[in-house]
């Protein structure tokens, strides 16, 4: 009587170890195994089923698999081999380089089970204070069913207001258009396109492994995010690099910024034509960007004297509803370089070799490394932003916005309000990465002084 040999390799926590369990199944027959470690990871018991088929005068065997849970036998579609010998090493093998999450997420789907989704469905509440979109399970008194509910993950029940976000400019926003296919390298190369016009450096241990299979794209870190900038001048001999290419040799800035950022397998993802064209949109549009081409511009004047670029870490005036100026978010300064308004401003000056790390509380936080985000330079947090509305049953004692209540505000959709933002595709993932790492970074300096 023929049989088959099934081979199992022993998919233990430990890499290193390699033994297989095998057995010889006869057809007609049906055996209970538990393989120590596949078993465990899969949490079921495996049932092997073997029978034999004639088909064109030809016998064939067929082995199948069934998982055995805790109650009931679940059905287990592997792979049914014709064959008179039958290994799935190399099947079960296939999965070692993956981790234990996908492993599961594999047997489940492919076992039939029966994947419940809670569907919400769209948006169809507004904070009747903040006017943001919102679901009906974001409510404040959720076991409390009502026609009329109110939110306060948005505003704090009407207790803050913040400038509405301007509409992109129209290159950003045509750029952005998800149902132009054109576009689409674009909004997959997003991250690539602002690293090459951000002003400073984006620090961070980047999971690049969570997007190896076909899953949608995810961005990690792990440990703490720090942004940083350098001077207006590259080293002797060096090539410029973020600020620095707002600043130094800008008659060649797009093909300076491609080989500052690309290798020669990337440099083909990326137009040059639309790297120039974004160049100009932040030229007109940006307070950032303008106030870096002032100095540029005084430099080229005054080439015998130097000079520096105060940013400045918060507005002087309590409240901003604007787009900010120039003057609202950089000084150019021409002398006494080492005096400084503020402990959180920022001194760039022409030759400082040794990048500075920008504050989390700093008001261009955020502008300066996501240009395409914030085209016009919007200011972000600062601990000087006062509540609108500080009364009621939720008064407090602080009179001023947390980091968390302001990027809770920010990233809410409300109408007559710019999308950039929400459009921005991974690099909007980035940016959410990004300001839950500042939220948890002051948590702890907290803790850490009180």
């Amino acid at each position: 009587m023929k049989f088959s040999q099934v081979v199992f390799p022993h998919l233990a926590m430990s890499t290193t170890e390699k033994a297989t369990t095998s057995m010889n199944i006869y057809p007609g027959t049906a055996l209970n195994i538990d393989i120590p470690g596949f078993s465990n990871m899969l949490g079921h018991s495996i049932m092997i089923h073997s029978r034999n088929s004639t088909s064109n005068n030809a016998t064939h065997q067929f082995i199948g698999l069934k998982l055995i849970g805790p109650t009931s036998p679940v059905s287990f579609d592997c792979e049914t081999i014709l064959a008179n010998r039958f290994n799935i090493a190399d099947t079960i093998r296939s999965h070692s380089d993956r981790t234990k999450n996908a492993i599961q997420r594999r047997a489940a789907n492919s076992s039939g089970i029966n994947v419940e989704y809670d569907n919400q469905g769209p948006p169809a509440f507004k904070c009747p204070t903040c006017n943001a979109t919102m679901w009906y399970d974001e409510r404040n008194n959720k076991p409390k069913h009502t026609k009329n509910p109110t939110f306060s993950i948005c505003c704090q029940n009407g207790k803050i207001l913040l400038p509405k976000l301007k509409p992109p400019p129209p290159l950003l926003r045509a750029s952005l258009d998800y149902t132009d296919t054109s576009t689409a390298r674009f909004r997959e190369q997003i991250r690539v396109y602002n690293s090459m016009l951000s002003f400073t450096s984006f620090g961070a241990r980047i999971d690049h492994s969570i997007n190896r299979g076909r899953a949608p794209y995810t961005f990690r870190i792990s440990g703490q995010t720090y942004h940083k900038i350098g001077s207006l001048l590259p080293e002797d001999g060096g090539s410029p690099r973020y600020a620095q290419l707002y600043f130094y040799d800008t008659q060649n800035e797009a093909a300076n910024r491609m080989s500052a950022f690309l290798d020669s397998d990337s440099r083909e993802t990326v137009d040059e034509t639309l790297t120039n064209k974004l160049i100009a949109m932040l030229d007109q549009f940006s307070a950032v960007a303008q106030a870096f081409r002032m100095a540029r511009d005084w430099a080229i004047n005054n080439r015998l004297a130097d000079c520096a670029l105060r940013l400045i870490a918060k507005i002087s005036n309590s409240r901003q509803y604007n787009t900010p100026n120039v003057g609202e978010v950089a000084a150019l300064i021409t002398s006494d370089f080492g005096h400084c308004n503020s402990t959180r401003d920022i001194i760039v000056q022409q030759r400082n070799y040794a990048p500075q790390r920008i504050s989390e509380l700093h008001q261009l936080y955020m502008a300066l490394q996501y240009p395409l985000l914030f085209p016009y330079g919007e200011t972000g947090y600062h601990e000087n932003i006062p509540y609108h509305c500080n009364s009621g049953r939720r008064k407090t004692l602080r009179g001023y916005i947390t980091m968390r209540e302001f990027y809770c505000y920010r990233i809410q959709q409300r109408e007559n309000e710019g999308t950039t933002l929400l459009r921005g595709g991974r690099l909007f993932q980035q940016y959410l990465v990004d300001a839950y790492t500042a939220v948890e970074e002051q948590r702890l300096k907290y803790l850490r002084n009180h």
